[in-house]
């Protein structure tokens, strides 16, 4: 994984001001992220300031790196640097959203600066059309998983497909093939985003929210609800239209159905509308080159009771080879639950059962995220 170049006192793109106090070139780091996004597929970056120095973490493939730069106010100056670059007053929250042509790419920025009670934290998302998957294939799903989705996504005629995951970029990963998908087969698609991440043929995307005429020739409306968490909208969605797809970010599906049901729509009115359940969630394999059994520590006898394994049960670890580049990582998968609603899961629904959705869920035999990482685990993945 290439890391990012940490900047020496003596380095030409490093200035002084007039106190004597070294600061990063903003304008050479951000060729540094973005350099990174393009080769590395690293899409968020998260800048925090501590009292002598601003760590700099970012994700790639799965493997954390973290860089230190020995500066007073990084996150704040590049904060500034981005609005200065791309013409944009402060939005609310020191947010700004632009593109930036970068080695002939168009990027997509979204920062937000914040303060803590640690400092100052800026936290970039970088979109562009190498770092989001354009179709299911491109995602970590398997095979199985992609023909059960396509199926799923072919048969359902009307009604609302609710698709959730505890990690927000998941639900970027699957938002834009699952656009295409639907775009393949032909539906005629609508989607509602805050801030255009990446360009879909065909689609018709919205941005701001509008006053939809119910005569709209659209077969499919898909609802980011991470992006815009607009309620009003998301009524007139459901209550003009019987197709719909809404992103949610939550831990597992009864999760998701509550907060919809807490912050946007009635229990009735989901009740009614919902037809499919989607849960996804990404796990990180170990290293199979490396992979050797151990007896579990404290630590891993307290992870396998709260996950519901046997505490006797014997762990498989990865220290590090030559094949994994010495981090015992061994890629990553994403795994799939598919439910379809039934008449009693309804009920349960309208009158807030949150306990009982969840155990109708077990009950119907649904092959649970839980389920799949006791599978991966037990087989030593």
């Amino acid at each position: 994984m290439q890391k990012l170049q940490q900047l020496s006192p003596t380095d030409p793109t490093r200035a002084s001001n007039d106190a004597g106090a070294a600061t990063i070139d903003c304008a050479a780091l951000l060729q540094q992220f973005l350099d990174a996004s393009i080769d590395e597929q690293v899409r968020v970056l998260h800048l925090e300031q501590e009292a002598d120095c601003c760590r700099v973490r970012q994700r790639a493939n799965g493997v954390l790196s973290e860089q230190r730069f020995d500066t007073e106010n990084l996150p704040l100056e590049m904060a500034r640097y981005l609005q200065q670059q791309t013409g944009s007053a402060a939005i609310s929250d020191n947010a700004v959203c632009a593109e930036i042509q970068h080695r002939n790419i168009t990027c997509r920025i979204h920062s937000n600066c914040y303060e803590t009670v640690r400092g100052s934290v800026l936290v970039i998302h970088i979109f562009h059309d190498r770092n989001i998957p354009e179709s299911l294939e491109q995602t970590t799903l398997d095979q199985p998983a992609i023909i059960s989705l396509r199926q799923e996504l072919s048969q359902v005629k009307g009604g609302v497909t609710l698709i959730c995951s505890a990690q927000e970029d998941l639900l970027c990963d699957l938002y834009f093939p699952l656009l295409a998908e639907l775009n393949r087969l032909e539906h005629k698609v609508v989607s509602f985003e805050s801030t255009p991440r990446k360009n879909v043929s065909r689609i018709n995307q919205i941005t701001q929210p509008v006053s939809l005429d119910p005569t709209m020739d659209t077969s499919c409306i898909f609802i980011d609800w991470e992006k815009s968490g607009d309620a009003a909208l998301l009524n007139q969605l459901l209550s003009q239209y019987q197709r719909a797809i809404v992103f949610v970010r939550a831990k597992h599906l009864p999760a998701a159905i509550r907060q919809l049901t807490d912050v946007a729509i009635s229990e009735r009115q989901l009740a009614t509308n919902l037809d499919t359940l989607i849960e996804f969630d990404r796990v990180s394999l170990i290293c199979p080159h490396c992979a050797d059994a151990h007896q579990p520590g404290r630590f891993d006898i307290s992870v396998l009771a709260e996950q519901g394994f046997d505490t006797d049960s014997t762990l498989n670890c990865a220290p590090g080879c030559n094949s994994c580049d010495h981090t015992g990582y061994g890629g990553t998968r994403t795994l799939m639950s598919l439910y379809r609603v039934n008449d009693l899961l309804r009920r349960k629904i309208e009158t807030r059962s949150h306990t009982d959705i969840n155990n109708s869920l077990a009950a119907d035999k649904v092959r649970s995220i839980r389920e799949q990482r006791h599978s991966l685990i037990s087989t030593g993945q």
